[in-house]
């Protein structure tokens, strides 16, 4: 593998897992500020994590 193919990879993964980290990270705050089920925060948040390891 040559230099200019090694640096393009760790782009490559660096931006993947950049967007990935927004995703994660916008629907955890979507969950605490819209508070989909109840008002209760945690449990919201409990319940945003769940469903995303189960189903996403």
């Amino acid at each position: 593998m040559t230099k200019k193919n090694k640096w393009m990879a760790y782009v490559a993964l660096l931006a993947g897992g950049a967007t990935l980290f927004s995703s994660c990270l916008g629907g955890i705050t979507r969950g605490f500020t819209d508070g989909f089920p109840a008002n209760n925060r945690w449990l919201n948040l409990a319940i945003d994590i769940l469903n995303e390891e189960l189903f996403g």
